[in-house]
């Protein structure tokens, strides 16, 4: 959609192949007992509801973003949230923010992690309010592990979201309202309607297999080949 809107190149020469998940490292929880047994072993808040953020670039991410929704909430909301970034160490400039905000008791930073799926299980929400990505395979993993993702747009994998059904899409990561609205609106759902959105995120990963993004690109350079023989 973007290459169409922004650059003058035919439409027939544009290929979408979805990516793929390891449906052996990235799976929904088995039970709430391991969902418990792993928020113990990551020393995480039993009563809170956990936003991830994974990133190596927070900064592209929307690190920005996230500390801004979280200022937006109410103290009320913000009491009720806990945020856990996991991937690369933040900078100082980034530490001291979230310090003079006053967020430090609702933000922690985990560094880098071998298990994500851990990370997955033990939160209720990725938050991930990326600038760009053309397809951020966190939030595919995410769901293929039942997490409702809140993303933004210009995340090519939002297209894996029905808004408001598995997650929330949220135009762009500059609307900080829409995110805080969003988030609040999350906080106020029944453990019913969290399961739901749970097992919708699952859903939509349906057809998102490796063995499919092969065969595609296995079929598109088939058919690019074939098509130089002839114009050759």
């Amino acid at each position: 959609k973007i290459i169409l809107e922004n650059y003058d190149y035919p439409e027939n020469k544009i290929f979408h192949i979805p990516n793929g998940v390891d449906r052996n490292k990235f799976f929904p929880a088995k039970s709430e007992s391991e969902i418990c047994e792993i928020r113990k072993k990551l020393n995480i808040h039993e009563n809170k509801t956990i936003l991830l953020f994974p990133g190596t670039n927070y900064k592209i991410k929307g690190i920005s973003a996230i500390l801004k929704t979280l200022l937006k909430l109410d103290s009320n909301n913000r009491n009720k949230i806990f945020v856990i970034a996991v991937g690369s160490t933040p900078g100082e400039k980034v530490l001291k923010e979230i310090k003079q905000k006053n967020l430090h008791n609702c933000f922690r930073f985990d560094g880098h992690s071998e298990n994500m799926r851990d990370y997955y299980i033990a939160s209720d929400l990725l938050f991930f309010p990326t600038i760009y990505e053309p397809f951020a395979n966190v939030c595919l993993e995410a769901c293929a592990c039942a997490l409702p993702v809140l993303t933004t747009a210009l995340n090519g994998s939002s297209e894996l979201i029905s808004n408001r059904e598995n997650g929330f899409v949220i135009e762009s990561y500059a609307d900080i309202d829409q995110m805080a609205s969003s988030i609040a609106e999350f906080l106020a759902f029944s453990k019913e309607k969290r399961a739901k959105f749970a097992e919708s995120a699952f859903q939509a990963t349906r057809g998102y297999e490796w063995n499919e993004h092969l065969n595609q690109l296995e079929k598109l350079l088939k058919s690019i080949y074939r098509s130089n023989i002839l114009n050759n």
